[in-house]
């Protein structure tokens, strides 16, 4: 009722609609008749205002503009659809790739990943990817990188067989992860095939293993073995054509 009381005092203190004349009694019924009017139409607008938020509210989510909208019916989110891998230019391919200890895995979810290869004779590996895992207290989820010693540089060199730690991967809350491109390691090095795994350590043992991080040596088989690491994904990575 307020809203009637402003229009009412607004429109007296104007003159809106006061009749011309002599102020007789048809010129004060015609007054009141446009004071009613007034103050119908105040209501009517005020009333429509308080409706705009309150439909805007009730406006689903996934149907604004802008909103990110999920197809799974269970409510997670699909494997490509949160980091978007399956909208990745046909320079980024699937590697092949293998889960290991789906123990760790949240139910039911698919890890996946791709990787983009530079040209040149020393080329550069870049790395996105997706994976869920359950919750590990006490342990830090590393990249590790293998040349593998069945593949041949330009030269014919082998790859070194040696396990190189490349950091720690911090997942976000849909899975997403990435590496950054790194050389694979020399002029002429095109041809060797490398090995990405990601390994659950305990968080005392990682700080030690990323110690090494950028050693040349990196662990040898036999040092890695001895290491409390538990391999939840690998995928190979071959260098010998670009992508």
């Amino acid at each position: 009722m307020s809203y009637q009381g402003d229009a009412m005092s607004s429109s007296a203190g104007s003159g809106a609609g006061t009749p011309a004349g002599n102020g007789s009694t048809d010129g004060d019924a015609a007054q009141r008749s446009n004071h009613r009017i007034q103050i119908i139409a105040a209501v009517i607008a005020a009333a429509a205002a308080l409706c705009v938020p309150v439909v805007a509210f009730l406006l689903p989510e996934d149907g604004r503009s802008g909103a990110t909208v999920t197809s799974d019916p269970k409510g997670s989110s699909t494997s490509t659809g949160s980091c978007k891998l399956d909208k990745l230019s046909q320079h980024w391919v699937t590697p092949d790739s293998v889960p290991q200890n789906r123990q760790y895995y949240e139910n039911g979810s698919e890890p996946d990943v791709r990787v983009r290869i530079s040209a040149g004779d020393n080329p550069s590996i870049e790395v996105v990817g997706q994976i869920k895992l359950a919750p590990h207290p006490g342990q830090d989820l590393l990249l590790a990188v293998w040349p593998d010693p069945n593949s041949r540089d330009t030269t014919g060199n082998r790859g070194s067989g040696q396990y190189y730690p490349h950091g720690s991967i911090e997942p976000d809350s849909t899975g997403c992860w990435n590496d950054a491109p790194h050389l694979v390691g020399y002029p002429g090095v095109r041809g060797i095939t490398e090995t990405y795994s990601l390994e659950l350590v305990p968080h005392d043992q990682a700080v030690k293993v990323l110690a090494r991080e950028g050693h040349p040596d990196g662990y040898s088989p036999q040092e890695w073995e001895a290491l409390d690491t538990t391999t939840v994904f690998s995928f190979t990575v071959p260098t010998a054509k670009e992508t």
